[in-house]
């Protein structure tokens, strides 16, 4: 303890003094969060930063920009790292590994740095985009952990080269290994066994009879795997672990001789890329005072938003693509029961998680989520459901367990991709008038808090207004009475046209547009707003009516040209929700 508590004191400032633990008089009596967490892993001297030269200075700490670090310093354990941090010190791990009680802190942590347009917060299905956690780890400490691998076909209009490198013998297996994915079917902890098998069976030998336009079901891949831990099964992976581990290693390969040290700065913002005439960058603005760049390449890996909105204001209409190609996904939830009689041999508390993807006639692609829930002692159940709940944002609550200890609650998260190609999606620095583009904007104009988007009455006139019958996804009781005719009967492996009866609280929780991007700008930072253009939903109503869900790929929000492809060829090794 002695040694631990010198260590602490003589790396955060000097012992004052007459002080020598706690003799002749008592020490220092105050200890934070971020005063312990700068002892350990962050670089407390700016002077220090400001004047060593970089390799690489990468913006954020999610996944993208840990897994980047992680196979440089694989590459080349010499390289000189800086990685800027807007946040601080928040969660260690993923907050389902912490007791309960963290699950409150899920609202307040998120962010929404931008603007969405009137059209997008107030019309139709008032579209809203899904925020950023600004936190050392970003959204990896609160993702849902889903890891689909796309192939080429859903990663259309990505560059070429990383399309190639995904195609690269290995390349998705070191994905995984770096995420820590498993399937559901490999948990067998005893909370995941019986009932995963048997969906896995259903699945795989009916969905295509139910679903034809499905290309594939499987027991999902998620983050959940932890080979470091013996006996541990499921322990849902966020990067922040990771990348102490990688500047802790650094350290010590630094003492040897065989490494560089990682740097580390937390609540740093990048406020802009300050550039010459040529736009080569030379400089970050930051919250703590300029950076100069020298030869180091810089990193973007803030999420999706975050980065368009750093380049809008760096470079203004010098890079005129930057916005007019936001797209990503939609989401509602459908949930449903299903009478434990269907299954066989269920133990007092089961879970299980299944995948199902395909494509509509337009070649968009749809998935869904599945989350299944059997509990004969929800009250009893709840800390083991909330800590192994395979999608934190699509868990049965316990109003809905509560009644159904004789049934299987189905939580359905359906997505459905946005067309990229849509004009009236975009994202445009705040102030600008929707028909800026068009007429051009003053060069280096300060991208403030933005608008997002404008949505074609005419195409708006499709969508649910309050009081109308749900036609669309998330629109209410016609989806959920097909999916009871359909989609649960399939998860029960019972014929078609059996009705599974739906929990008491059914409705379906609304729709949004989900994004996993990294933390976002906030405060004082001039942020962005986006909207959502409705036209390809209107095209996309067959699916929704006959299938009850629609489409979804993971962090598919593209911001145009400009993004640049470095921060491209950066982004994680899997594709992630």
């Amino acid at each position: 303890m002695s040694s631990n508590y010198k260590r602490f004191y003589t790396t955060a400032g000097s012992l004052p003094a007459g002080i020598n633990e706690g003799y002749p008089v008592p020490g220092p009596q105050t200890a934070d969060a971020d005063r312990i967490a700068a002892s350990a892993f962050f670089t407390t001297d700016w002077a220090q930063a400001q004047a060593t030269n970089y390799d690489f200075i990468v913006i954020g700490t999610g996944p993208t920009a840990v897994a980047f670090i992680d196979r440089a310093l694989a590459r080349n354990p010499q390289a000189r790292i800086l990685v800027l941090e807007r946040g601080g010190y928040w969660l260690p791990v993923h907050y389902q590994m912490l007791p309960m009680a963290f699950q409150a802190t899920t609202s307040p942590c998120t962010t929404y740095p931008w603007t969405r347009s009137a059209a997008m917060a107030t019309t139709g299905s008032k579209f809203f985009q899904a925020g950023y956690i600004p936190v050392l780890g970003g959204r990896s400490t609160y993702w849902s952990a889903w890891c689909p691998a796309p192939d080429p076909a859903l990663m259309r209009d990505w560059p070429r080269a990383l399309v190639a490198v995904t195609q690269q013998p290995g390349f998705w297996e070191g994905a995984r290994a770096f995420l820590h994915v498993t399937t559901a079917d490999r948990i067998d902890d005893g909370v995941y066994g019986s009932l995963q098998r048997q969906l896995d069976t259903n699945l795989r030998e009916n969905f295509k009879r139910f679903v034809p336009s499905a290309e594939g079901a499987f027991p999902a891949p998620m983050a959940v795997g932890h080979s470091e831990w013996q006996g541990v099964k499921f322990y849902k992976h966020a990067t922040v672990g990771t990348l102490l581990g990688l500047q802790q290693r650094q350290q010590a390969l630094a003492a040897q001789g065989h490494g560089q040290a990682l740097a580390l700065v937390d609540q740093c913002i990048v406020k802009r890329l300050l550039h010459d005439s040529q736009g080569t960058v030379t400089a970050l603005e930051t919250s703590r005072g300029p950076l100069s760049v020298g030869n180091a390449r810089i990193v973007l890996a803030m999420g999706t938003i975050p980065p368009a909105t750093l380049l809008m204001n760096s470079f203004g209409d010098q890079l005129p693509n930057i916005g007019k190609r936001y797209t990503g996904h939609f989401m509602s939830h459908v949930i449903a029961r299903v009478k434990r009689s269907a299954f066989k041999d269920l133990a007092a508390l089961e879970l299980g998680a299944q995948y199902l993807h395909g494509k509509d006639e337009q070649g968009l692609q749809y998935h869904v989520q599945v989350s299944a829930f059997a509990s004969s002692d929800p009250a009893r159940d709840a800390a083991t459901i909330a800590y192994e709940a395979p999608d934190a944002a699509a868990v049965a609550s316990l109003a809905q367990l509560a009644g159904s200890e004789d049934y299987v609650v189905f939580v359905c998260a359906t997505l459905g991709e946005v067309g990229e190609n849509n004009p009236d999606n975009w994202i445009r620095p705040n102030g600008r008038r929707p028909d800026d583009e068009h007429h051009g904007a003053t060069a280096g104009r300060p991208a403030r808090a933005a608008p997002v988007g404008r949505a074609r009455r005419s195409d708006l006139s499709n969508h649910r207004r309050p009081g109308q019958p749900g036609r669309g996804c998330g629109g209410g009781d016609r989806i959920l009475d097909r999916r009871r005719r359909a989609g649960t009967g399939l998860l029960a492996g019972a014929p078609a046209g059996r009705a599974a009866d739906p929990p008491a609280d059914h409705r379906a929780r609304g729709v949004g547009v989900v994004d996993r991007g990294g933390s976002g700008h906030v405060g004082r930072r001039p942020g962005l707003s986006a909207a959502w253009g409705e036209e390809r939903l209107r095209d996309r109503r067959r699916v929704v009516s006959d299938v009850g869900v629609v489409e979804s790929d993971v962090d598919h929000v593209r911001v145009g040209a400009g993004f640049g492809a470095e921060a491209e060829l950066t982004r994680p090794a899997a594709a992630t929700r």
